[in-house]
């Protein structure tokens, strides 16, 4: 990848909710020029970045400031998916028991939108946001409009599907975590 070059780094220190909690997913709104980030106790924490060259500039080594917010989800419930849908202006959320939330961050609004059997592994938006896509823990694709409607749904090839239940890699500068279900080895 001879084409890649980091143009600006910059550093944020997110306040999580306890020691144990770590960062899952992340999401990115070009148009906010802000990040958001999922963490494993199902809370949300926006990184909003300097927007113009002389900020960034000024900045230096400065810690940028974040928020978060607690997503009320059903007990052993958790998010498994993100991504932000410029359309909506909001963040689409998939969990391990199929619940597809809407999340407008701006207002604080929590909606749910759908259910998927199986629970939610992955959610993606098209380039230009006019399609979703959703797959699903049975290994199912589903491609869908931005106002829901399902467009179409396949069946993936199952050689291509993971059947390890909840397999995730986590890195905490301690140490690191590998966690298969209820699973858990520390190294």
């Amino acid at each position: 990848m001879k084409n890649l070059k980091l143009s600006l780094e910059l550093s944020s220190e997110l306040q999580l909710q306890s020691e144990r909690e770590t960062l899952l997913l992340s999401a990115f709104d070009v148009e906010q020029n802000r990040v958001f980030f999922a963490s494993s106790a199902n809370a949300i924490y926006t990184v909003h970045l300097p927007s113009s060259h002389l900020e960034r500039g000024l900045m230096g080594k400065t810690v940028l400031p974040s928020q978060g917010e607690s997503i009320a989800l059903e007990h052993g419930d958790r998010i498994t998916a993100l991504d932000y849908q410029m359309e909506k202006e909001a963040l689409i959320i998939g969990t391990s028991n199929g619940y597809l939330v809407l999340y407008l961050v701006d207002c604080n609004t929590i909606e749910v939108v759908g259910n998927v059997e199986g629970g939610v592994t992955c959610v993606a938006s098209s380039p230009d946001g006019a399609l979703l896509t959703v797959t699903s823990g049975l290994g199912q694709l589903l491609v869908m409009t931005h106002d829901w409607e399902i467009l179409y749904e396949t069946t993936l090839d199952p050689q291509l599907v993971d059947h390890h239940e909840g397999f995730t890699c986590l890195y905490q500068p301690e140490y690191s975590q590998q966690r298969k279900g209820d699973e858990t080895s520390e190294k």
